[in-house]
């Protein structure tokens, strides 16, 4: 050993005290070594840990933007389709009401009209038959404006089918905007706070809430137990 070689004197004699520093020297080294094996082992164990939940995290990072951006994109298309709900509804309402003022009046002029007639017919002391001829084509006018007008509110009130087909649209649309946030709760929401929801139970959620985008009903349970579950 070069150990033993260099602790001779100089005068060729091995001192005893270099022979063992030397020897202990060695064991030292020797039983140091499994530890550092060892402790790179584990280092290496955090690290590939570590880079495993980054990249988890970033995956889920990745969702929950295309969540929030399929989110933003679908509200402002909300808001337009409940903007001319609005629009039509106050249009059709307004126009219902001067339609119906029309035929109001109307009815008015025909009673006058009606009156007038009666008192024609009744009068023997004047001749009747012109007046009574005014009255008859009044009459008329006044009838066929009625029907005319009546017609008009039956298609203004036909708005409420198409109105409705929208309000249902926009329904649909935020039940679906509901499951897509209750999913970035579910992604998140165990690492928010200190809720602890198994891992079993997240994918149950994220199931669920998959099917319940795709259009199907989003039940109020559902939603009432994600919420409990993270803690809202």
């Amino acid at each position: 050993m070069k150990a033993v070689e260099n602790s001779h004197s100089d005068n060729g004699e091995v001192k005893e005290e270099d022979v063992q520093k030397s020897a202990s020297e060695e064991t030292f080294v020797e039983s140091a070594t499994p530890k550092i094996h060892e402790n790179h082992d584990a280092l290496y164990d955090e690290v590939g840990e570590l880079a495993k939940d980054l990249t988890g995290m970033v995956g889920k990072f990745h969702e929950a933007g295309s969540e929030m951006e399929n989110v933003s994109n679908q509200l402002p298309f909300g808001t337009d389709e409940l903007d001319e709900v609005g629009r039509k509804t106050e249009e059709a309402t307004q126009k219902i009401l001067d339609d119906s003022d029309k035929v109001i009046d109307n009815n008015d002029l025909m009673s006058e009209r009606l009156s007038s007639l009666k008192a024609t017919l009744f009068d023997e002391s004047i001749d009747a038959h012109d007046k009574v001829k005014e009255d008859i084509k009044a009459l008329c006018t006044l009838l066929e404006e009625n029907k005319k007008t009546m017609f008009n509110l039956v298609g203004t009130l036909s708005f409420q089918d198409p109105a409705g087909q929208q309000l249902r649209k926009v329904t649909n649309m935020l039940k679906t905007l509901q499951s897509r946030i209750l999913k970035i709760v579910v992604n998140f929401g165990h690492t928010v706070g200190s809720v602890e929801v198994s891992e079993d139970r997240q994918e149950e959620f994220l199931s669920e809430l998959e099917y319940s985008s795709d259009g199907k009903a989003l039940e109020q349970d559902l939603v009432d137990s994600v919420l409990k579950e993270y803690g809202f």
